[in-house]
């Protein structure tokens, strides 16, 4: 099997993190989110990953050259225009003659996908979609199986009336190459608009739940939550609640406290009387006295100043927010400078 990441979102819902990124390159732990794609590849046997990218690739090519320190090899195919999720991947269609397992380069997933396989193969399926059930499924492809795991109704972002399911596509494929031969060259073309219907209509495509934890980064809340999962499963694996210690990187200078699932990178400076609660740090960020972070995320290279409080935020990188500021749901992106005394709180409406 060859292993293809699809890595081309703009991540508009994102900005203005994602200005300077490509959406799976924003952190989860200080890891790109496309680390954790890559990361599901290996345990199913495959070698070799093409990586799809279209928005600013210099920064996944120089971060993953050729794959080593994920110990397979990465090729890249690097679109002029977008091409969309099927046609981007069909574009490099005289590479594939096996079986592909397709990940989308901008979701946390940790699970076993060997399952996923293993059913892909007993079906016979041309295609087989991971799944997953979410409270809120209007943003997503929902889905309707029968008894066999045949997928029977397919239905991408249906309206409030129109939903029927909270079972939606998970963004992982299983894919036979000849199908791949079905996508038109030279326009955009997508899996769930154009070719999974026709797939579905002709009963070749499958689907099967997927075990495990799903998140899409895509909004801000989804960026916290899955650096939340990672940290209180890192916890969890070291067999011991570290208590007020978290996650925190032995360079890291810390003279005030860090409580709950925190995570805190290499030279970090936490100042006397600072507080880090629930919240990410990386490289090289201080946090200056009697400041405070709650369930936010800072980028390498930031400053927090003194008595200011970040809440429910996410900081791009080499930021300075200036003494006695408060910042509450907000999202920056890098290089900001936030002066002193500022109040930027998201507007809670009854």
């Amino acid at each position: 099997m060859i292993g293809v990441v699809m890595a081309g979102g703009e991540g508009t819902r994102l900005r203005p993190l994602t200005a300077l990124r490509p959406k799976p390159f924003v952190p989860i732990l200080g890891r790109p989110c496309i680390d954790y794609a890559i990361d599901l590849l290996s345990p199913i046997g495959v070698r070799d990953v093409l990586v799809t990218t279209y928005y600013r690739p210099s920064l996944l090519i120089e971060h993953l050259g050729g794959g080593s320190s994920h110990d397979v090899g990465v090729f890249y195919s690097i679109e002029d225009e977008a091409l969309g999720t099927a046609g981007g991947v069909a574009k490099a269609r005289g590479l594939i003659n096996e079986r592909v397992v397709v990940v989308s380069g901008d979701l946390f997933v940790d699970a076993d996908l060997r399952d996923l396989v293993a059913f892909h193969e007993r079906s016979g399926a041309a295609v087989t979609m991971a799944l997953t059930e979410v409270p809120n499924p209007i943003e997503y492809g929902i889905v309707g199986l029968d008894d066999d795991g045949r997928i029977v109704r397919f239905k991408e972002k249906p309206r409030e009336e129109e939903v029927f399911s909270n079972l939606i596509n998970a963004g992982i494929y299983v894919i036979e190459p000849e199908v791949l031969e079905r996508v038109p060259e030279g326009r955009k073309f997508d899996f769930s608009r154009d070719l999974f219907p026709m797939l579905r209509e002709e009963g070749s495509l499958f689907g099967h739940p997927l075990e495990g934890i799903w998140i899409d980064i895509g909004r801000p809340a989804d960026l916290l939550r899955a650096n939340r999962e990672v940290a209180r499963k890192r916890l969890r694996d070291v067999d011991g609640d570290l208590g007020r210690s978290g996650l925190v990187h032995p360079d890291a200078r810390i003279e005030g406290t860090v409580e709950g699932a925190s995570y805190v990178a290499s030279r970090v400076v936490v100042e006397r009387n600072a507080v880090v609660r629930d919240s990410f740090i990386l490289e090289e960020v201080t946090l200056s006295q009697f400041s405070e972070v709650e369930n936010s995320l800072v980028l390498e290279g930031s400053r927090i100043g003194e008595k200011s409080v970040l809440q429910d935020t996410i900081v791009g990188a080499g930021c300075e927010i200036r003494s006695r500021s408060k910042l509450d749901e907000c999202v920056l992106g890098d290089c900001v400078i936030i002066p002193q005394g500022s109040w930027l709180v998201r507007q809670k409406l009854e």
